[in-house]
């Protein structure tokens, strides 16, 4: 019976700083967020940038456009997890998780951000299409495996986090559906997020 009290505090103990982990995170992923609408309102937008994307949301509208190269839709997906997958084996990624979560954010916030700035609605409708589908794959793995990297880290430092040496099994509880997400996200960006852009770019880029 003590062994089970135990089973059990353990197991709760384990939710609740794996929760804290993911708050912990997602407050960094948010200011990143805020600090790429910040940038992208107080920067100077750039003529030439503005000038090549209309001309690219133009032809997509036109003649179909951009369609994905199947490995580099997998590297789109599985880079930030992986840079979050190879600092959990270093102290280091007390800081760095955190910080790549900030950069994550910021460059997301500040891509969607820069579309709206310069193109108005079509602007923002092909962000969403163009950055949305990746990161509604992506995102869930990229905070899947941070927190389990962070946890890792902390253990390290003998702090309450994950043994310093998890189990294979605790792994591929992150990992494999992880995997899942990512073959999801593959199929989805190359033939939903092409449709979609098409579309979007023929609506309000052809005069």
């Amino acid at each position: 019976m003590r062994r089970l009290a135990k089973r059990a505090l353990a197991e709760r103990g384990e939710e609740d700083g794996q929760l804290v982990s993911l708050l912990f995170l997602s407050a960094f992923f948010f200011l990143g967020l805020l600090g790429g609408l910040l940038f992208a309102a107080l920067g100077e937008a750039s003529s030439e940038l503005s000038d090549y994307l209309g001309a690219y949301f133009q032809a997509a509208g036109t003649e179909g456009g951009w369609r994905p190269a199947p490995w580099s839709v997998v590297w789109d997906l599985i880079r930030w997890p992986v840079a979050a997958l190879a600092l959990g084996f270093t102290t280091l990624g007390v800081f760095c998780v955190p910080a790549l979560l900030l950069a994550r954010g910021f460059l997301l916030s500040y891509s969607v951000c820069l579309f709206l700035r310069l193109f108005g609605m079509g602007g923002m409708l092909a962000a969403l299409v163009v950055f949305g589908v990746t990161a509604l794959f992506a995102l869930p793995v990229l905070f899947a495996v941070s927190c389990k990297s962070f946890r890792i880290c902390l253990g390290r430092l003998g702090r309450y986090g994950e043994p310093v040496r998890p189990s294979l099994r605790q792994y591929l509880a992150t990992l494999v559906p992880s995997a899942g997400m990512v073959v999801a996200g593959a199929v989805a960006q190359c033939t939903l997020m092409p449709a979609l852009l098409d579309a979007v770019c023929a609506r309000f880029f052809v005069s």
